[in-house]
C-alpha cells in the first residue's frame, strides 16, 4: 500500500505543476511566506531511481523511531512471555477496584511528562499495547486506552518549553 501510494506522489509530479512562494523577513526576524509572490519553476519530476529509493531513504531518515519502536516491541514482548506484566495488571486492577477512574487523570498526566521532556509526542506511540492491556484489564474501552496515551502526550507536547 505504501508503495502504491509512492507511486502516485511520483506520478503527480509528471502532472502537478511546480511553483514556488518567495519569503520575506518579518520585523522580528521571522521567515515568513510572502503570499503574493508565487510564480512557476521548472518541473523537476521524479525519476525511476528516485523513486525506487525513496521508500528507503525515508526509513533512514526515520531510523531512529524505527528502531525505538523495535526496541520497546522487543522489551514489550520480552516482557509479555515472562507473564510478569499480566500479574502487574491483575494487581493493578485488585488495588484500583472500584476507584478505576483516578487512573485516567494520573496515566495521562504521566504521558503528559513524558511528551514534556522527551519532546516528540510521536516517541509515545510504543505505549498503546501496554495502556490497552491495563484499560481493557479495568474494564474500560481500548479507545479510552489510545486517548489516554495520545491525548497525555499531545498535552505534554504541546505545553513544554523542551522543544526542539
Amino acid at each position: 500500500m505504501l508503495l502504491v501510494l509512492v507511486l502516485i506522489c511520483a506520478l503527480l509530479t509528471y502532472i502537478i505543476p511546480a511553483g514556488t512562494y518567495d519569503m520575506q523577513t518579518m520585523e522580528d526576524g521571522r521567515s515568513v511566506v510572502d503570499p503574493d509572490t508565487f510564480h512557476y519553476i521548472d518541473q523537476t519530476p521524479v525519476g525511476l531511481m528516485s523513486f525506487l529509493t525513496s521508500i528507503f531513504q525515508g526509513m533512514l531518515n526515520a531510523a531512529e523511531i524505527i528502531f525505538l519502536i523495535f526496541i520497546c516491541g522487543g522489551a514489550f514482548g520480552v516482557i509479555m512471555k515472562t507473564g510478569a506484566f499480566d500479574a502487574a495488571l491483575v494487581r493493578l486492577a485488585l488495588v484500583m477496584n472500584g476507584k478505576e477512574r483516578l487512573m485516567i487523570p494520573v496515566l495521562m498526566l504521566v504521558f503528559a511528562f513524558m511528551g514534556c521532556t522527551m519532546g516528540s509526542a510521536e516517541d509515545l506511540i510504543v505505549y498503546i499495547p501496554i495502556m490497552v492491556s491495563m484499560c481493557l484489564a479495568m474494564k474500560f474501552d481500548s479507545i479510552v486506552a489510545v486517548a489516554v496515551v495520545l491525548v497525555g502526550a499531545a498535552a505534554g507536547f504541546t505545553g513544554s518549553i523542551m522543544n526542539p
